[in-house]
């Protein structure tokens, strides 16, 4: 693996591109210019992870495929050679698994749930939530971990994550890219170099604030980081959730 040329073909696992549904783009316009951003920065996947969460991001399931199939849609027109896939960021409740029975969020493939808690979580609250996802048959998939501040103050406790079934993600933008809060940047930096990192997304918003940056984090990658570990993150950790059912 090269750092000498941009990447292409990577996959976003968290990005918020459908207009009308959260904090994400709002009009269609937004989202066009989101995909472009997202396919100069060599992402040729995205799933698509609208928020989740009961009472605030809350819309009927017809809702969501509907501005997933305009999405994918919009990406034809513009003949970019973008796949749109379905998922949900789902932020964690006692409503959760009945949530995912409904339709009402949805897993990636493969049944992984990307997870998302307040900033203030407890850290048994996680490991409780681990538990249940598994008991579920789902996979869960801890989003922007560098955000949470038990996590910030204790990075090691993604050990217990993991070995609870959690899987973690990390926002490429907090490991090298657009500037990123210091205590988030840190926690990501100490994470990477502990190899405790599974999947990266870009939790892109808009096209200026919170953008669809990955090319700068690959390359932090490829500079710091063992070959090995680097084609962990960038190839083979995305393909066990990638790969068709």
């Amino acid at each position: 693996m090269s750092g000498k040329e941009p990447l292409s073909g990577l996959i976003d696992f968290h990005a918020h591109i459908l207009p009308g549904l959260d904090d994400g783009p709002q009009t269609m316009a937004e989202a066009e210019a989101l995909l472009r951003q997202a396919y100069g920065e060599g992402i040729r996947v995205i799933f698509a992870t609208s928020h989740y969460r009961p009472r605030l991001w809350q819309y009927p399931p017809e809702r969501y495929w509907q501005q997933l199939e305009a999405v994918q849609a919009l990406t034809r027109q513009l003949g970019l050679d973008l796949r749109i896939l379905p998922g949900s960021e789902v932020f964690y409740s006692g409503e959760l698994i009945r949530a995912l029975a409904e339709d009402l969020c949805r897993p990636l493939r493969n049944r992984f749930v990307l997870l998302e808690f307040a900033p203030d979580v407890p850290f048994p609250k996680m490991l409780r939530a681990m538990d249940i996802l598994t008991a579920n048959r789902y996979r869960p998939l801890v989003a922007h971990v560098e955000r949470y501040a038990c996590i910030q103050a204790r990075p090691g406790l993604v050990r217990q994550l993991k070995e609870a079934g959690g899987w973690v993600q990390v926002n490429t933008g907090s490991i090298a890219g657009p500037p990123a809060p210091p205590v988030e940047r840190a926690a990501a930096r100490r994470l990477l170099r502990g190899t405790l990192i599974d999947i990266l997304g870009t939790d892109c918003h808009h096209t200026a604030q919170r953008p669809a940056s990955y090319q700068a984090c690959a390359d932090y990658l490829l500079r710091r980081c063992s070959e090995e570990y680097a084609w962990r993150l960038l190839v083979e950790n995305p393909g066990v959730i990638f790969r068709e059912p």
